[in-house]
This record gives C-alpha cells, sequence and structure tokens, in this order.
C-alpha cells in the first residue's frame, strides 16, 4: 500500500515536473513573440510619421501648385481640369497634344502673335504703297481732267466767237439775202464741224477718265485681295482606313445630306488654311452607312503622306447644311482636247449637291449671279477680233456681263482646275463613271466591292 503511495507521488511529482517545463517553454515563446510583435510596432509606427510627413509635404505641394495656376488651394482636382481642357480647346486646339501645357502654350501663342504682327506689317507696308500709287494715279486723272475742261472752255469761247459772228452774218442776210446765201450755208457747215470736232473731243476725254476709273478699280480690287485672307472650313473627317481594301470610313452620312459618288479632298490633320494647303489625296463616296458614317474608295494618295485617321476632308462643291452655289462663265476644257467641257463640270456640280445660279451660253447670260453664289469658276474668255462676227461679239459680252455681276455682288473666283483639285477629280483615274453614261457592269463591280467591305466596318469605339 505504501508502495503504491509512493509510486502515485512520483507520477505526480515527475507529471508536475513536465507542465513546469512545457509552461517555461511556452512562456518563452510568448516572450519571444511579443518582443518581435513590440519591435514591429515601434517599426510601423516610424513608417506611419514618415508617411504623413510625406502626405503632409505633398499636401502642402500641391495647394501651392494649385495657387500657381490660378486657383485657391481648395479647388478641387476635377474643376482645375476642366478649366484646363477649356483652356487648351481655347488657345491650343491646333497645338501638338504633347505641347497642350501651362508650360508651351505660352509660348506658343507668343510665337503666333509674333508672327500675325509681322504679316499685319507687311501688309500695312503694301497697303501704303497701295495708296501712293492710287494717289498719285489721283493727280495724273486730275491733270487730265483739268486739262480736258480747258479744251473745253476754249471750244466754248471759240463756238461763242462763231454764233456771235453767224449774227452778223444772218444780220447783213437781211439785207444782202440772195447774195449771201452761199456764205451762210458755208458758215453752217464750218459750225457744225466745230460742233463735231469738239463732240470727239469730249467723247475722247470721256474715254480716258473711263479707263482711268477702271485702273482704279483694278487696284482697289488688288488691294482688297492683299488685306483679305481666305480660310475653307473642312467638311468632315477620316473615322478609318483600310489600306488593303483601299476603302476610309469618314464621320459625314445620310443626316448630312451626304449622297454617293461625292468625292472629297483629303488634307492632313495640322492645316490652317485648306486654300493654301497641298491635299494628301482624294476619296469618293461608295456607300453612306448610317447618319454620320460613310464608305469611301481612295481615288487619289501620295505615296511618301499616305491617308489616315484624323484627316480632313473638303469639297467646295457640297455643303452640310445647304446646297453650294456656283456660277460658270468662259470655255472649261479640262483634258485639254480642244474641245469645251461644260457639261462635265456642270455634272459634276449638281452630281455633288451643288447649284448653278447662273451661266452664260450661246451669248446670253441664264440665270442671275447673287450674293449667295459662293464661287465663279472661270474659263477661258472668248477672243474677239477685228474679224469676229455677231455671236462671238455676244458671247464676249455675254461673259463680261456675269463676270461684271460676280465681281459686283463680291463672289469669289476660282479656275476649273482649282474646282478638280478641291474635289479631288482626275478624269483619267475614275474607276467608277458619273452621270447617265456609267455602265450597268461598273456599278456592280463598285457595289461588289462595298459589299466585300462590310464585314471589315470598324465597331463603334473604333469608327469615333
Amino acid at each position: 500500500m505504501a508502495r503504491r503511495e509512493s509510486q502515485g507521488l512520483q507520477i505526480t511529482l515527475i507529471v508536475f515536473v513536465i507542465l513546469t517545463i512545457m509552461l517555461l517553454v511556452t512562456t518563452i515563446v510568448f516572450w519571444n513573440r511579443a518582443k518581435a510583435l513590440t519591435a514591429d510596432n515601434g517599426s510601423l509606427q516610424t513608417a506611419n510619421a514618415e508617411a504623413q510627413a510625406a502626405a503632409t509635404t505633398a499636401l502642402d505641394g500641391l495647394g501651392k501648385l494649385k495657387v500657381w495656376l490660378g486657383h485657391t488651394a481648395q479647388t478641387s482636382v476635377e474643376d482645375i481640369e476642366a478649366q484646363y481642357n477649356r483652356d487648351m480647346a481655347t488657345y491650343a486646339k491646333s497645338a501638338p497634344e504633347v505641347q497642350r501645357t501651362y508650360k508651351d502654350v505660352p509660348v506658343l501663342l507668343f510665337s503666333a502673335v509674333q508672327a500675325r504682327n509681322k504679316t499685319i506689317l507687311d501688309l500695312r507696308e503694301q497697303l501704303r504703297q497701295a495708296q501712293e500709287a492710287f494717289d498719285k494715279t489721283k493727280s495724273e486723272l486730275e491733270a487730265a481732267a483739268g486739262d480736258a475742261r480747258q479744251v473745253q472752255a476754249a471750244k466754248e469761247a471759240e463756238l461763242l466767237a462763231l454764233r456771235q459772228e453767224f449774227d452778223a452774218y444772218r444780220n447783213q442776210l437781211n439785207q444782202q439775202k440772195d447774195e449771201q446765201a452761199a456764205a451762210v450755208d458755208k458758215t453752217r457747215k464750218d459750225l457744225a464741224d466745230l460742233q463735231a470736232k469738239a463732240d470727239k473731243q469730249l467723247q475722247e476725254a470721256q474715254r480716258s477718265l473711263k479707263n482711268t476709273q477702271q485702273v482704279l478699280t483694278q487696284r482697289d480690287t488688288q488691294i482688297k485681295e492683299l488685306t483679305e485672307t481666305t480660310f475653307e472650313v473642312p467638311d468632315g473627317k477620316v473615322t478609318w482606313v483600310n489600306p488593303r481594301s483601299n476603302l476610309v470610313y469618314i464621320n459625314l452620312g445620310s443626316a448630312d445630306g451626304l449622297r454617293n459618288q461625292v468625292t472629297f479632298a483629303v488634307y492632313g490633320t495640322d492645316v490652317n488654311n485648306l486654300a493654301k494647303e497641298e491635299k494628301k489625296g482624294s476619296v469618293e463616296v461608295t456607300r453612306v452607312v448610317n447618319d454620320h458614317l460613310s464608305e469611301a474608295r481612295i481615288v487619289a494618295e501620295t505615296g511618301k503622306d499616305p491617308i489616315v485617321p484624323g484627316d480632313v476632308v473638303y469639297t467646295p462643291l457640297w455643303n452640310a447644311n445647304s446646297a453650294m452655289r456656283f456660277a460658270l462663265a468662259g470655255a472649261m476644257d479640262i483634258n485639254d482636247d480642244g474641245k469645251d467641257d461644260r457639261e462635265v463640270v456642270r455634272r459634276l456640280i449638281t452630281m455633288n449637291h451643288g447649284k448653278i445660279d447662273a451661266e452664260d451660253k450661246d451669248g446670253d447670260v441664264s440665270g442671275a449671279v447673287t450674293r449667295n453664289t459662293r464661287y465663279i469658276v472661270m474659263g477661258g474668255a472668248p477672243e474677239v477680233g477685228e474679224k469676229s462676227d455677231a455671236s462671238a461679239a455676244s458671247r464676249q459680252a455675254a461673259w463680261s456681263k456675269i463676270v461684271n455681276e460676280a465681281r459686283a455682288n463680291g463672289v469669289e473666283e476660282i479656275s476649273v482646275q482649282q474646282l478638280l483639285d478641291y474635289i479631288g477629280y482626275d478624269g483619267e483615274k475614275r474607276v467608277v463613271p458619273l452621270g447617265t453614261e456609267a455602265r450597268a457592269e461598273s456599278r456592280n463591280s463598285a457595289s461588289n466591292r462595298n459589299s466585300s467591305a462590310v464585314n471589315m466596318l470598324p465597331d463603334a469605339a473604333d469608327r469615333e
């Protein structure tokens, strides 16, 4: 019995020792873990303090940056971004994307202002020179008019003297009617000759005055051309290009009044004045896809500068808001074959949604030029020589009439070649003929090309 109690005490002691050792080990382990956590907590607190200091410095810098940009420190980033977008749209619309910053825009604007100021100074100098020439011509004209008045006064005095002499002769005729009848007839003839001579000199003086006035009118026109610049506005832009299929898509469609076979000239994205820029190529509308999307084929393209998305398109024949109005004058030979191609020019204009207000035809003018007429297409003027017949003279008169009406209404003059260049027309390179003479197989071929390209139409995101 005592032995069993001794064994129980030993077992209890062993268990107690084991538990004590386990408790000691656990205590050591937890103490080391607590020590490590305490060290980590200190590191985190140090990092947090450094992060808060960096955030405070960044907020201070952001506040200063807002003030430097012309805002208050409390202005939100969204408001600053909105103001930035408005500023860039107003002052840096034509600048490259990389230069649309508050650092580069003032430099660009200053350069543009300097260039504009130089242009203005040059134009003022040209205007001054033209004014000097005008004053000189005016002085010469006034001197010529003074001489004409002196001649007229002398002739009037001479005529008065002759009339007085005639009265004397008439008194003598009352006394010697039969004897002096021949002398009176001679005096009347001399008087008529002198009157005709005076009238002729007066007509020559008036003709000289009219010619001088025409010279002044031409100089006024030249001054106006020097002081005015025409800026053409693009009609739309290229949104997608498929070089393999020779197709492009433009952001014009049925809602804009666009129709098939309208031809556009293509210019780069950074052009400022289409009237002075060189075109990159031309495209012809083959299919109107939807309200603001149409498919077109590339008619012509320069290899060194291919057509890319973002390029702008323009034609003077078509306008999204209303039909462009034209006047036609003179002979129009577009392929140098010696024949008048007026009908081809007329068909190009009407096919592209344009309207013809007036034209000279068979020695007469049909229609009328108004202030709404946008362009007058200048062909070759009819030639009138000494041996010309009456029909040639009537054609010359009709040509002069329509040109004078256009100039009186301020209508812009363009040549036939300028019109063809604007719309990108080239009769040697057209694949699908235009007008009623177009063959059915050519139209079917063009239709097949259009349908084959439907599967390659870009989705909405790509078109945008």
